[in-house]
């Protein structure tokens, strides 16, 4: 019984460093990410023109929060700047583009199966959107990397998927090449 007791108490001093140490690295991580100045979902409505209701729906908020929190760090080098601006414009013109599909802008839905295309384009255009937010946040953090850490193989895929997703779209090339440019720097930063 006494090696029993002698076993409870060094597992007894073990848990609890344990924990204490779990505990510190908990409070030490929840510092860092309220320190982090995240966009309040109002302000990422006016920054992208896009209603709060629609950022919920396509569940936007956290990518476009993470977005600008990267642009925001890598935009304090003037060369990564105009990159910066570039993918906010391309995800305001991807907007621009389902507004326009909203009103109803080009198309008549006199017929059912023009109404019920017209909802299939709305859809397409909302997944676009938010194919493209995750796709640049995925760039964006491959950015922040060391070099040497980067997974361009990765990055090349997210790359292609956004080429194929763009291309052939309304403004899809003017929003391909605002998001170019953070494609092109992983690839000039690794060699």
């Amino acid at each position: 019984m006494d090696k029993f007791d002698q076993r409870t108490a060094a597992n007894r001093v073990w848990i609890q460093s344990a924990a204490e140490s779990q505990t510190l690295k908990l409070m030490e991580a929840l510092r860092t990410e309220l320190g982090k100045s995240k966009l309040p979902p109002g302000e990422l409505s006016r920054l992208y023109d896009l209603e709060e209701p629609s950022l919920i729906d396509m569940q936007l908020i956290d990518p476009l929060q993470d977005i600008n929190l990267y642009l925001d760090e890598l935009g304090r080098d003037e060369v990564f700047r105009p990159v910066a601006d570039g993918i906010q414009e391309a995800i305001r013109i991807c907007v621009t583009a389902l507004k326009k599909l909203e009103r109803g802008e080009g198309s008549s839905f006199v017929t059912p199966d023009a109404r019920k295309e017209s909802r299939v384009q709305l859809a397409k255009a909302s997944l676009r959107i938010k194919d493209l937010a995750l796709s640049v946040k995925s760039l964006l953090e491959q950015l922040r990397q060391p070099p040497e850490t980067r997974n361009l193989e990765m990055a090349g895929r997210i790359w292609e998927r956004v080429r194929e997703i763009f291309t052939g779209q309304m403004d899809g090339d003017l929003v391909l090449s605002k998001v170019q440019p953070v494609y092109d720097l992983l690839k000039v930063e690794a060699r």
